[in-house]
C-alpha cells in the first residue's frame, strides 16, 4: 500500500500479526480466513508509529469531534448501525453509504481506535470489513488519510459520523452538500 504520508510509518502485515493481535478485530467465522488479497491490505503499525500518526491526525481534526465539541467540519453525515450486526441487509446498507463517501477504493487509511492502536488498510477494506473494524471500538474510532481533508468516526454508540473540509466527489460524479448535524442528546 502507497503510504503518502510526510513520514514514514511502520506496519506489521495482517499474515504476521499474532493470533492474540488479530483477536482485537471482530472478524466473524464468515470472513475468515481472510482472503490473501484482503489480508495484504491490513496491517497493524508499530507502536511508536502509531502514537505519532495519532497525534499528527488529531491535530488536524476538531477537538472532541464529533460529540464533545461544537467545531465541526465543514460538511458533515451520520448514519445510525442500530441492528446491523444480524442483519445482512443493514450491513450492506451501511457499505452501500460508506461507498458513496467518494473516498477511492484503493487509498490507504488509517483507523485510529487509540493512540498507539492504529491499523493501516484501504477505503475498500474499511467498506467490506467495517462491522468487524467497528465491533472492536473501544469509544471511537477514527478513519483519515494522508490529506486529513475528510475524517470517519466509528462511535461505540452504534453511529458513524463522516466529516469533511470540502465537497468531495461522489462515485457518480455528483457533488452533494448535506446540512451540517449536530449529535442529538439524549
Amino acid at each position: 500500500m502507497d503510504q503518502q504520508l510526510s513520514f514514514q510509518v511502520s506496519v506489521c502485515p495482517w499474515s504476521e500479526l499474532s493470533e492474540r493481535e488479530r483477536r482485537f478485530f471482530s472478524f466473524g467465522d464468515s470472513y475468515l480466513p481472510l482472503h490473501p488479497n484482503h489480508a495484504a491490505q491490513i496491517g497493524l503499525l508499530a507502536s511508536a508509529d502509531a502514537q505519532r500518526l495519532s497525534s499528527w491526525a488529531f491535530a488536524s481534526i476538531p477537538a472532541g469531534w464529533p460529540d464533545r465539541t461544537d467545531e465541526r467540519f465543514e460538511f458533515e453525515e451520520q448514519k445510525g448501525v442500530a441492528g446491523c450486526w444480524n442483519d445482512d441487509e443493514r450491513r450492506a446498507e451501511i457499505r452501500h453509504w460508506l461507498f458513496e463517501r467518494g473516498i477511492p477504493f484503493r487509498r490507504t487509511v488509517y483507523l485510529v481506535y487509540e493512540r498507539d492502536r492504529v491499523v493501516q488498510t484501504t477505503w475498500r477494506m474499511v467498506i467490506r470489513y467495517w462491522d468487524a473494524f467497528s465491533w472492536s471500538v473501544g469509544y471511537a474510532m477514527v478513519a483519515v488519510d494522508h490529506t486529513l481533508r475528510w475524517a470517519c468516526c466509528f462511535h461505540h454508540e452504534e453511529m458513524i459520523v463522516f466529516g469533511s473540509r470540502a465537497t468531495i466527489l461522489r462515485p457518480k460524479g455528483r457533488y452533494r452538500r448535506r446540512a451540517r448535524v449536530r449529535p442529538t442528546n439524549g
